[in-house]
């Protein structure tokens, strides 16, 4: 595999009507053997604050190059500063 693709978002009652999230990030990391996790992707969505960070989101993920069998990738969710209103998902996710 060379690529990992994924749709990822908040869903909007979480920012709209009585809504409040603080946005959530959302993180790709790749395991090597017993190295530390490098974070080859991370992106936060704030929908309260911008407007480009509501509706779904996409992403077309180059893997490095040093990837190997047997390596891991972990893709995780974090709340912002509190976890109210933080309806988040992950579809479409696909290694190619």
């Amino acid at each position: 595999e060379q690529q990992l693709e994924f749709a990822y978002g908040l869903l909007e009652g979480a920012y709209t009507g009585s809504g409040r999230t603080d946005g959530a990030i959302y993180q790709v990391t790749l395991q090597q053997g017993q190295a530390p996790a490098r974070i080859i992707f991370e992106r936060r969505l704030d929908p309260l604050n911008t407007a480009a960070d509501r509706g779904r989101q996409h992403t077309g993920l180059a893997l490095p190059d040093d990837i190997q069998a047997g390596d891991r990738l972990v893709l995780r969710i974090d709340a912002g500063t509190n976890s109210s209103w933080d309806w988040t998902y992950v579809s479409e996710l696909e290694l190619r």
